[in-house]
C-alpha cells in the first residue's frame, strides 16, 4: 500500500482523493512499514528474510520517488535518501546470506536478473569512469579515501550513461537509478553531507543521466529540479562543471 500511494502521488489522483488525504495515508503506511521493518531487521531469520528483502526494495523505490517532494528553496544535499539506501545495503547483505541456498526465494530470482547490473567488474572499469573525465580530477582537499569514493561513484554514473548510449530500455535504466545509489560508497554520502563541491558536481551528473528517464512515473521532473538547485547553490567557479547537466535540463522535452 505504501508504494501504491506513492505512485498515486507521482501520477496524480485528483479524481480519487484530495492531495492531503493521499499524503496523510502514505505517511501513515510508510511509518507503519518502517516500524515493522526495524523490528524484523533486528531479529532476522531465514523465514523472514525474503519479505524483509522485498520491503527493502519498496523503501528504496519510495525514497527515490520522494525526492520530488523536497523543498529546494534552501539547498541541502539529499543525504537522507542516500543514508536510507546505505541501510538497505546492510539488510540485503544479511538477507541474501540467509537465503543463499534457497532457490525458491523470490528475492534470489530478482537478484539473478540483476547480476550484470551490480557485477563490480562491469561497473568499476575505465570505460565507465572515463565517460566523465572532468569528474576524475583529484582536488587539493581530497584524501585518498575521498578521491576513491568519488571515482567509484563516477563509475556507477558512467555505467548508467553507457546503458543509455547502448539503447537500454528506459524501465531498465530506471532500475539502475534505484539500485546504484544503494551501492555508493559511504564516504561519498559523507562528502555530500559536508557539501563538498566535487561531490555535489558528481551528484549533478547522476541527476543528469536520470533526465533520460523523466517520462518514468518514479522519476518525473526530479532530476531537472535537483540540477537547477545545485546550479543555484554552487559558487560561480564550479558552474562550468555543470555545463553538461544544465544542457540536458534546457533541452526541449526535458
Amino acid at each position: 500500500m505504501t508504494l501504491t500511494l506513492r505512485h498515486m502521488l507521482c501520477v496524480g489522483f485528483q479524481d480519487i482523493l484530495p492531495l492531503d488525504k493521499v499524503q496523510f495515508h502514505h505517511a501513515q503506511y510508510l511509518e507503519a512499514t518502517l516500524q515493522e521493518y526495524r523490528t524484523v531487521v533486528g531479529t532476522l531469520t531465514p523465514a523472514l528474510a525474503d519479505s524483509a528483502s522485498f520491503t527493502s526494495v519498496v523503501l528504496s523505490l519510495d525514497a527515490f520517488a520522494s525526492l520530488r517532494d523536497r523543498d529546494l528553496s534552501t539547498y541541502t544535499a539529499p543525504v537522507q535518501w542516500l543514508q536510507l539506501c546505505k541501510g538497505v545495503t546492510q539488510v540485503f547483505r544479511i538477507t541474501l546470506g540467509l537465503l543463499k541456498d534457497d532457490s525458491e526465494a523470490n528475492i534470489n530470482k530478482i537478484v539473478a536478473t540483476s547480476g550484470s547490473f551490480v557485477e563490480p567488474s562491469t561497473i568499476m572499469c575505465d570505460e565507465n569512469r572515463n565517460r566523465f573525465p572532468a569528474l576524475l580530477v583529484r582536488q587539493s582537499d581530497d584524501s585518498a579515501e575521498d578521491h576513491q569514493a568519488c571515482i567509484d561513484t563516477v563509475s556507477y554514473i558512467g555505467a548508467i550513461q553507457g546503458a543509455i548510449e547502448g539503447g537500454e530500455h528506459i524501465s531498465i535504466i530506471t532500475r539502475r537509478l534505484i539500485i546504484y545509489p544503494v551501492l555508493f560508497p559511504q564516504r561519498f554520502v559523507q562528502l555530500l553531507d559536508e557539501h563538498r563541491p566535487r561531490a555535489l558536481v558528481i551528484l549533478a551528473h547522476l541527476f543528469a543521466v536520470a533526465v533520460h528517464c523523466h517520462t518514468s512515473d518514479w522519476v518525473g521532473d526530479t532530476p531537472m529540479k535537483e540540477i537547477q538547485a545545485l546550479a543555484e547553490f554552487l559558487a560561480p567557479e564550479y558552474q562550468h562543471e555543470l555545463a553538461w547537466p544544465l544542457s540536458l535540463v534546457r533541452q526541449p522535452g526535458s
